[in-house]
């Protein structure tokens, strides 16, 4: 996704600036456009050779025990982690992210007002301020910090991140920078996308690693078993606990329907049967589960798969949590764990 959002953010810069090209001669520039699709191929390159690495050491990877973790929270602009290419990922600095790019924006961007004044006085500031593109940047930033954080507003925040970058490159692209600037700039976010592939290189690793270690508790499991994955660092379903499984096996995972924000997806809930766990209705518990209406006739969750098992002790601490670890001390026996003991399997023991 990393590879891909960057060659079609270049991709449309480059339409953009053809289409702007022709308006304004009336005629394509095709040597231009077969340089610009050159550095374009230049600029692929360092994504490509790792990617292509990546590809041919996935076995190696898998086979490996790799135990590495990043915290993708950030103080400044808390949602721009979701613009991956635009983020390099500091392991060491307590897995907080900086932001060089937004910090190289801001340079550039001065240096460039500075330029224009000194070469052209009077007449620059109005100019840059007239510039839709600009006013458009700014609405954006100034709303990226109004919007509050908080649960419905999270995806707005990660939109308003999205169009307040997407807006900044277009404006950039309006510009007609000195040879220098351009070649300052072209260094810099080529450093900056190399550097980012290499930092998520943990990520990966993470990832892939997840999948192998979910994949040989799975078999624990019977077919049809209805499990629910429990996250104990924050006790939350994960929402992609199906991709980690990837079992061929027919398993109903009553995982959290609902996506985060203000857009809710819809399951067919008559059609589910009314599942309880340890004979208790979600309602009697703090941890949301996916049900069908309440009817005589009802099934017991099977399985419960807790994450995170280093933060298991600590949310027993939790007196809202009391109901569900009275229900797994009670009505669960732990079953198997995976290698790494970073997720474990806890089987009903009436099943």
């Amino acid at each position: 996704l990393t590879f891909v959002f960057f060659e079609l953010t270049v991709i449309v810069f480059l339409v953009y600036d053809i289409i702007t090209e022709y308006i304004k001669n009336k005629k394509f520039p095709f040597k231009a456009i077969l340089l610009k699709i050159f550095k374009l191929v230049i600029v692929t390159i360092p994504a490509a050779v790792i990617l292509i690495s990546y590809y041919f050491h996935v076995n190696e990877i898998l086979e490996s025990n790799i135990s590495r973790t990043i915290n993708d929270n950030v103080g400044l602009f808390e949602n721009l982690y979701f613009i991956r290419p635009l983020i390099i990922y500091h392991v060491s600095n307590d897995g907080y992210a900086n932001l060089p790019f937004f910090v190289g924006f801001v340079v550039l961007i001065l240096t460039y007002i500075a330029y224009r004044i000194i070469a052209k006085p009077g007449k620059a500031a109005g100019r840059f301020f007239r510039n839709f593109m600009l006013i458009m940047t700014i609405v954006y930033l100034v709303l990226l910090f109004v919007v509050p954080a908080g649960f419905i507003l999270h995806t707005i925040r990660i939109r308003l991140s999205l169009l307040f970058f997407l807006f900044l490159i277009m404006w950039l692209g309006t510009l007609r920078l000195p040879r220098w600037i351009e070649l300052l700039a072209g260094l810099f976010f080529l450093f900056i996308f190399v550097e980012h592939q290499f930092r998520m290189g943990p990520v990966r690793s993470r990832t892939s690693v997840n999948v192998y270690d979910m994949h040989s508790i799975v078999d624990k499991m019977e077919e049809n078993a209805i499990f629910l994955p429990v996250n104990a660092k924050d006790f939350w379903m994960e929402e992609f606990i199906t991709n980690y499984i990837g079992s061929e096996k027919n398993l109903i995972a009553v995982k959290n329907p609902q996506a985060y924000g203000p857009f809710p997806v819809v399951f067919n809930y008559r059609g589910m049967p009314y599942t309880t766990i340890g004979g208790h209705d979600r309602h009697d518990i703090n941890i949301f589960f996916r049900s069908g209406p309440e009817t005589n006739e009802h099934r017991e969750i099977d399985y419960i798969l807790i994450y995170n098992q280093g933060k298991f002790d600590k949310a027993r601490e939790n007196p809202e949590l009391k109901s569900f670890f009275d229900i797994l001390d009670t009505n669960f026996e732990f079953v198997a764990e995976t290698p790494r003991k970073t997720t474990a399997l806890y089987k009903r023991i009436s099943k």
